[in-house]
């Protein structure tokens, strides 16, 4: 089972996001970053794109899956309710295949909570607790 959670931080926004595996816990962490912004619950799934990120470790991936979050909200006006992610790695280099589930930002239809200006590394992990995988990551608004 995967889901998100908002943690207290004294500056920014703190998410925690976990699931059963690696994959579901990047899932919630993406969805998470919606949820920030906008009421992820409104957003309908009418559009599959197909997202790809890679990174030199685990905390490079799980940044720079944020990171094109951000790009394609910022450039591309998408907003994801959901995804479908598959992570592999060859040993030097660990890449993230991704399906978003979602549609165009609509500000009347997904309201507006706050704008994340950029993902950080600060108090960033990804751990192993229990029977599931967590991630916590810190975004700049």
């Amino acid at each position: 089972m995967k889901g998100h959670r908002f943690l207290d931080h004294t500056a920014d926004i703190k998410i925690e996001a976990w699931g059963d595996t690696l994959e579901e816990a990047f899932e919630a962490a993406g969805t998470a970053f919606y949820d920030v912004m906008l009421d992820v619950e409104r957003v309908d799934k009418r559009i599959r794109k197909r997202i790809r990120v890679s990174g030199f470790d685990m905390m490079s991936l799980l940044f720079n899956w944020i990171d094109q979050l951000i790009l394609i909200f910022e450039l591309d006006n998408l907003v994801f309710r959901d995804f479908k992610v598959n992570i592999k790695t060859n040993g030097e280099e660990y890449s993230l295949e991704a399906l978003g589930f979602g549609e165009e930002y609509d500000k009347e239809k997904h309201g507006y909570k706050v704008h994340v200006k950029a993902m950080t590394y600060h108090e960033m992990e990804i751990v192993e607790e229990g029977d599931r995988v967590v991630i916590r990551y810190v975004v700049d608004i």
